[in-house]
């Protein structure tokens, strides 16, 4: 009995698994025009074999992932943070083992927020933006210095692995991570930073290693979320920019390039289970020391390879 029992198990395991890394993936976006603007970002996806749906959502239009009960894609990549969704289809995706990527901002909506929350990712209000007087850009030097430079989260090897990207530049909306074992903070802000009202009012509150700024949710149901309080992160103008800080009244070139594409396919990778997912190979199954029959019965004795 118990080897049927055991039997059973591995079959439900490995009908999980052979179900990862998909290549089906809606995209939603709140304005069209992302689609040129992340134009990388989408390239790269597309040149490892994603099949790539395009939706652009309009005020509270209604978005179905699923058909006659059935989800009709592997992943989902949400980059219309100021879209007002249903929550609840978004999270029952999740619970359905559906991989899911957001992309958000200082106009994200209550309802993209309801999502990352039940994903345990608190992203912060509306109308706030992540500010650093001290690792900003230099081109933000004039301005808000919302443009930030941020590293990844040395936690974060699990998922980021152990190779060292460059600054990655960052201007959108902080998150507070929940202290769970399933989530894991990838991206965090310096010392210095803060949170602020666009009004001009600051919130004092979060300091520090929080706002997160980029985390992530490895579900126990093998579904996989990514939360990324900025959406501009994966723009093909952020790929490319130059990292620079003003030192001492100069300009100091910290990297020629920003870790944005690099951290941007990293994520994917992961998000989509291309990486660090178990797959299963050659499975063997037969009586012990006999053949495989056409079906089991109770208190057959089972052999089991993978």
């Amino acid at each position: 009995m118990k080897a049927v029992l055991l039997f059973a198990l591995l079959i439900c395991v490995c009908a999980v698994f052979a179900e990862l890394g998909g290549k089906r993936a809606l995209v939603l976006l709140d304005d069209s025009y992302i689609e040129s603007s992340h134009s990388k970002f989408f390239k790269s996806l597309k040149e490892r074999g994603y099949s790539l749906k395009y939706q652009e959502l309009k005020g509270s239009e209604a978005v179905k992932l699923s058909k006659f009960g059935q989800f009709e894609y592997d992943h989902v990549i949400l980059f219309a943070p100021s879209a007002d969704i249903d929550s609840d289809e978004f999270i029952e995706f999740v619970d359905h083992g559906g991989n899911l990527l957001i992309g958000a901002n200082s106009d994200v909506s209550d309802s993209v927020r309801e999502v990352a929350s039940a994903c345990g990712i608190d992203l912060d209000d509306t109308d706030t933006v992540v500010v650093d007087h001290v690792n900003f850009e230099a081109q933000d030097y004039d301005s808000k210095h919302t443009l930030i430079i941020a590293d990844q989260d040395a936690s974060a090897s699990l998922i980021l692995g152990e190779a060292k990207i460059s600054p990655v530049l960052f201007r959108g909306v902080g998150a507070k991570v929940r202290d769970h074992a399933l989530n894991y903070p990838l991206l965090k802000a310096s010392p210095s930073a803060y949170v602020s009202k666009l009004t001009g009012s600051k919130k004092q509150t979060k300091v520090g290693r929080s706002p997160s700024l980029v985390a992530a949710l490895q579900a126990r149901n093998h579904a996989r979320v990514v939360v990324s309080g900025s959406l501009d992160l994966f723009s093909d103008s952020l790929y490319d920019a130059p990292v620079k800080k003003i030192q001492d009244g100069k300009t100091t070139t910290v990297s020629e390039r920003s870790g944005n594409e690099d951290l941007a396919n990293i994520i994917t990778r992961w998000v989509f289970q291309e990486k660090g997912a178990l797959r299963s190979r050659n499975l063997q199954h037969n009586l012990v020391g006999g053949s495989k029959p056409d079906m089991y019965t109770i208190k057959d004795n089972v052999e089991f390879s993978v």
